[in-house]
């Protein structure tokens, strides 16, 4: 049976490495090739592998993906990974996880292994009954000896296991061919068997204090003090100067061991050390007043502490697919691939803390969903709490490098599309051995192999290039420049044009050690160079004036003559840029304002900053308000702001012209007005209407307070009211008083007050409202409402006197019938009874509904908690007497989740009326009546619902069976009050009713109660 491999991959010379494998092993197999996530959901549920083996990182898609989506959709299918550039960690963490991991960079033994054991264990399949047996021989095969020294062997970094006493226990072979190729780390000391403590003792790991630390931290995981010790250390030797990171983990095993690493980070710290300049400029340019340079196709950013952005420059759009406005104010975090956002975290965490970051790297997401990635150096600015970095976008850069792991005999391929500048000179006479093609295009030249860069660029021998060269030819020292100038004669003739590069000569050494030759790197700045002095130049002189863009904004000299104006002064005053720069400052006043107020140019020349407020003439002649303001600069030139106020006081002059309107209204309106102080209680000030009503003149009144127009017996209660603790501000706002007007008439007053600012005082404006005449009204309504409730009084014992009276004797009427019913036997004689007991029903049951209405609308709510369920049972129990009942269904269903709070007797009402009635219309010859009764209670309502397959009501008559005394004709007999009081029932408690029905199918009603629980 063939083998299903399913392979995830993009490049296709890996493709054809792992099929030539699987071919070499005699593996019989079906491989399907997938390279997106959508191809490899497909290929699971479709083609069904039996092995996946997937490249550990692609460019849209990577392999941990892959793996998590497998462990979901198929578990049980085995993983194999291929990668040169997978770190130790992520196989340590992986292996974990029961997948198996190849490295490409060494022999291809232990991908054989791999492929076989996958194959070997899919062939056994069959016989593994289920999950946890696979997982059984998976781990016996991971901690055979062969499988763990395949691991180590595959990773580079230099691996040993030793125990608690320091005894080098096991190494791998990037440890041992290290030990070999550096002399002074001998087998003896170093090898399987040594002891680890004795080696950190004689200091082969650095200096002193890096083997005291190494030795202490190795201790203090064996020790179980911590799970992990982390060092960073330089290793130097006379020919290279090398640094490693040393990380020591706890060893999961019966025996106290631990696994160091030393990881080679040298060419990291090279780079840090080469940028580290860079990183000083950029923070130094970037603190100068925040500048952009949006000509640089690097992106260049700064945010705040919240991680908001703050400037970010055009090269965003280029690099995120953002404009700089998309940016700023938008957290930068929201733009991070997921899985880097911690260590994202970490870095600013660091760089705020003071640490100088640089070649931090890590991936945005693009604005069209693309990954890019980014390679930051940033710098904290611990005064204006910012963070400045620059980013440069490295997206290329990482595929190129991930095609050169994956295909290294493609090198000269690689070197030729390289992002900078780069080729190799050979010999004395500097001939060019190898240039890329943006070297090419920097000279603008073509065919320069096998030409000396005398005959290919004649031109740089008068810039000194060439003794650059020869001195890094003879002396072997690197020779670097930053933004040189370098003049090219790209068309031959004769004119040179201006180019700035950053570049590096370096000695290239044959494998005796000679020099032979040099190599060169180049890049092409001029556009960073010329943006950014262009962008200073601009920057230094008009950073000011665009600061305060929204006011005219002048510079003038010691004669007062303007030198300088922005564009608002210019549109302001009417006048061009050229034309502005010709006038002096005292041009723009009036001669009648200036000899009023001559302007103040002593009080500018000792240093005062002078505000004033004037006018000033525009070109066409129109006067402006303005409010001006200057001062004398350290330079001798004065800046001077002007502000249009024009507006204001346009504004000013309106509040005069309302002020005369309300003054208008305060005199002439029909209610007593004045205003109080409220601290003395005097009359500030009293309108017409309150010198005609109260009979003083206005200067009495201004002579007087408050208490002066309060008859004696109230003055004490006022001052009571004013001093009292209790009283709110608000209970001055409304309110009855006596008032005694100045013939001694006292008069009932309404009050309306409110404080304000008068004059610049502290003030109450009041409004005083005679109400002698509603007063009076008042006692006139108040006397005959008492006679009202006399006489509903009387009704009441009326109403059941008469209800008493009239029942008494139809109850003696009953007994009188029902001894005739039981003696006679005539049939005449029993039909005439049965027709005079419905009678006196009918007429009883009206009588109870005079009662109940005359209570439902004398008497007040008595609420109680009341069991909807017991109620229900307990009326459909009184009415079964009924004739009519019989042979009805009753289906109740009463949900009480709350406890329901009503009138029990005015319930009783509403459901007896309704029930009844249910019963009362039934049709007589149908088998299967019924009455349905649900209902529920909750902590707002009681919903209730009476259903019936009786007779049922026509549409045109739903809103008239709820007025008094209306009966359907050819119904049975009835009052027909029954259903008034009903609704003016559901009223009084706060309810509603609904009514469903059609003729001849049937009647529903609906009832909505509030819950009255206190």
């Amino acid at each position: 049976m063939e083998t299903k491999i399913l392979i995830i991959e993009q490049d296709s010379s890996v493709i054809k490495l792992i099929q030539r494998e699987l071919e070499l092993n005699n593996i019989i197999c079906i491989t399907n090739v997938v390279q997106s996530m959508k191809e490899f959901v497909l290929a699971l549920n479709q083609f069904k592998p039996d092995l996946i083996i997937s490249n550990y990182s692609l460019s849209f898609f990577d392999g941990i993906t892959a793996f998590e989506i497998k462990e979901k959709l198929a578990p049980q299918i085995p993983f194999i990974f291929v990668s040169k550039i997978i770190g130790q960690e992520d196989v340590v963490e992986w292996i974990n996880k029961d997948f198996i991991f190849f490295n490409s960079s060494n022999n291809n033994t232990f991908f054989e292994k791999s492929i076989s054991k996958s194959y070997k264990e899919k062939q056994s399949f069959e016989v593994i009954d289920n999950l946890s047996e696979q997982k059984k021989a998976d781990d016996a095969f991971k901690m055979s000896e062969s499988f763990s020294t395949g691991i180590l062997d595959s990773l580079a970094s230099h691996i040993a296991v030793i125990n608690a006493k320091g005894t080098i226990l096991k190494v791998n072979k990037s440890w041992n061919t290290f030990a070999q190729n550096n002399g002074g780390y001998p087998q003896e000391k170093y090898g399987e068997g040594a002891n680890y403590f004795e080696a950190c003792n004689i200091q082969n790991i650095g200096t002193e204090e890096f083997a005291f630390k190494a030795l202490k931290g190795i201790k203090n995981v064996l020790n179980g003090i911590v799970n992990e010790f982390y060092l960073e250390y330089p290793c130097h030797s006379p020919q290279k100067d090398m640094w490693f990171n040393m990380r020591v983990s706890r060893f999961e095993s019966s025996e106290n061991m631990a696994l160091i690493e030393h990881h080679d980070i040298s060419e990291r710290k090279i780079a840090e050390i080469e940028l580290s300049g860079t990183t000083k400029a950029l923070q130094k340019s970037l603190n100068d007043n925040n500048k952009i340079l949006n000509f640089s196709v690097d992106l260049i950013c700064s945010y705040d502490e919240k991680g908001l952005f703050v400037n970010v420059n055009k090269a965003s759009e280029i690099i995120l697919g953002y404009k700089p406005e998309e940016l700023i104010g938008k957290k930068y975090m929201d733009l991070i691939f997921h899985d880097d956002i911690e260590i994202t975290i970490d870095a600013v965490n660091n760089v705020q803390n003071g640490v100088q970051l640089t070649m931090f790297e890590n991936r945005y997401i693009h604005k069209n969903g693309n990954i890019v990635y980014l390679l930051w150096s940033a710098a904290w600015d611990d005064v204006y709490k910012i963070s400045y970095g620059i980013a440069k976008d490295i997206t290329d850069k990482k595929k190129l490098e991930k095609a050169f792991e994956i295909e290294r005999q493609r090198f000269d391929d690689l070197y030729l599309q390289a992002p900078s500048c780069m080729g190799i000179l050979k010999g004395p006479n500097h001939v060019y051995e190898l240039a890329n093609n943006l070297y090419l295009k920097l000279i603008d030249k073509k065919d320069i192999i096998g030409k000396t860069v005398k005959e290919v660029l004649p031109e740089l021998e008068a810039q000194g290039i060439f003794e650059f060269l020869d001195t890094v030819y003879k002396t072997g020292e690197t020779f670097s420049a930053n933004e040189m100038l370098i003049k090219f004669d790209y068309h031959g003739d004769g004119k040179l044009h201006d180019t700035y590069l950053n570049f590096i000569y370096q000695a290239h050494r044959g494998i005796d050690g000679t020099i032979d030759g040099i190599l060169f790197f180049a890049n092409d700045v001029t556009e960073q160079v010329l943006s950014r002095k262009k962008i200073e130049d601009s920057l230094l002189r008009y950073n000011s004036l665009i600061e305060q863009a929204s006011d005219a904004i002048c510079f003038m000299d010691e004669s007062m003559k303007i030198i300088e104006a922005n564009h608002y002064a210019c549109d302001k005053l009417g006048y061009s840029k050229k034309e502005i720069l010709q006038l002096s400052i005292e041009d723009f006043f009036l001669e009648e304002d200036l000899k009023v107020s001559p302007l103040r140019t002593d009080a500018l020349k000792r240093g005062k900053t002078i505000r004033d407020e004037r006018r000033v003439k525009r070109k066409d002649g129109i006067l402006l308000d303005v409010e001006l303001s200057a001062k004398k600069l350290k330079d001798g030139n004065t800046l001077l702001f002007v502000r249009d106020i024009s507006e204001h006081k346009k504004a000013q002059n309106t509040l005069k012209e309302n002020e005369k309107k309300y003054r208008y209204l305060f005199d002439h309106n029909p209610m007593a007005m004045w205003v109080i102080d409220l601290v003395t209680l005097k009359f500030l000030d009293v309108n017409k209407m309150a010198v005609l009503q109260y009979g003083y003149s206005r200067e009495e009144f201004l002579s007087m307070n408050v208490l002066d127009i309060r008859p004696d017996h109230d003055k004490d209660n006022f001052i009571k009211s004013l001093n009292s603790s209790e009283i709110n501000a608000t209970s001055f706002n409304r309110g009855v008083w006596n008032h005694q007007k100045k013939d001694g008439t006292i008069i009932p007053v309404e009050i309306i007050a409110h404080e304000i600012i008068y004059e610049g005082i502290p003030a109450r404006f009041i409004l005083s409202n005679d109400i002698t005449d509603r007063k009076k009204a008042e006692l006139n309504l108040e006397r005959r409402n008492k006679e009202l409730i006399k006489t509903n009084s009387e009704l009441d014992r009326f109403v059941y006197s008469v209800s008493h009276d009239l029942r008494s004797p139809l109850t003696s009427i009953l007994g009188l019938l029902s001894f005739i019913e039981d003696e006679s036997e005539e049939e005449d004689t029993l039909e005439h009874a049965k027709m005079i007991r419905n009678s006196i029903n009918r007429l009883d049951e009206f009588i109870k509904n005079i009662l109940n209405y005359s209570r439902n609308n004398r008497t007040g709510l008595e609420v109680e908690k009341i069991s909807i369920q017991e109620t229900v049972y307990g009326i459909l129990d009184s009415l079964q007497s009924v004739s009519e009942a019989k042979g009805i269904n009753y289906e109740i269903d009463i949900k009480e989740l709350y406890p329901f709070y009503t009138d029990r007797l005015r319930l009783n009402t509403i459901l007896e009326n309704l029930i009844s009635n249910a019963i009362k219309y039934h049709k007589r010859e149908e088998c299967d009546k019924y009455i349905r009764i649900t209902g529920c209670s909750d902590k707002e309502n009681l919903n209730i619902i009476i259903a019936d397959n009786g007779i049922g009501i026509a549409p045109e008559y739903h809103q008239k069976i709820f007025e008094m005394f209306f009966r359907i004709s050819g119904n049975k007999d009835g009052s027909g009050i029954g259903l008034y009081i009903v609704k003016d029932t559901i009223e009084i408690l706060q309810g509603s009713i609904e009514l469903k029905s059609e003729k001849g199918q049937g009647t529903t009603f609906i009832i909505k109660l509030k819950n009255l629980k206190p």
